[in-house]
């Protein structure tokens, strides 16, 4: 894997200096992935026994996830978590091995992958998609849409690049054609309402705004 793709911020472990980064959105995360994968898996009959979650940060949502499939009904057999940065290998788990290392490094085939949060950091996503997988049947995504027209009324794109560090700017038809383009063929997708999660409605203007954002998402997600 060329070394552009990984920022030195996450391999510094600069990024995650707070351990906890994105743990508070952990179970609404995992409850809408699992919301969808499930029905998707049953439909398109893969069998899923081993799992990797790449770019997994805190962990909290790669043990969701594992406690989620497992309590569909899937017997894995191996669960790992994938990570550059160096704090992941204080991380520990009962049901999930956690790896400071890149996953194409690594070379472990799995059937499943989940790249939470990640495409949008990565500077040739076409690329690592295409690597990520080979090494698994299955790939599930959670891909911010900043490409929308709240962000491009404030133009909050150059925040974005600084912080949380995002590199490209999708909105629905983008993350399809991007996905398209690494090779991977789309089974099914939903819409997660980012004001909905627990990050998404701290602020008093969040909390005045979800009303309507919650009427507008009902009305045309």
């Amino acid at each position: 894997m060329p070394a552009s793709w990984i920022d030195p911020v996450y391999s510094s472990g600069v990024y995650f200096q707070e351990s906890n980064r994105g743990a508070d959105d952990a179970d609404f995360k995992a409850a809408e992935f699992l919301k969808l994968f499930i029905p998707t898996q049953h439909r398109i009959g893969v069998k899923v026994t081993s799992y990797a979650d790449v770019g997994c940060g805190a962990g909290a949502l790669t043990a969701k996830i594992v406690s989620g499939l497992r309590d569909a009904g899937l017997d894995l057999e191996t669960a790992a978590g994938y990570d550059v940065s160096p704090h992941v290998a204080r991380l520990g788990h009962e049901s999930v091995r956690f790896v400071n290392v890149d996953f194409y490094r690594s070379g472990e085939p799995v059937d499943l992958v989940t790249l939470f949060d990640v495409v949008e950091h990565i500077p040739a996503p076409v690329d690592f998609l295409s690597r990520v997988a080979r090494q698994c049947k299955i790939v599930g995504l959670h891909i911010p849409l900043d490409n929308n027209w709240n962000a491009a009324l404030r133009d909050l794109f150059w925040i974005k690049l600084s912080d949380p560090g995002h590199l490209i700017f999708l909105d629905a038809p983008g993350a399809l054609n991007l996905l398209a383009t690494a090779g991977l063929r789309v089974v099914g997708y939903s819409y997660t309402f980012g004001f909905q999660a627990p990050s998404g409605h701290k602020g008093l203007i969040a909390m005045a705004a979800y009303p309507f954002r919650a009427i507008l998402a009902r009305m045309c997600p």
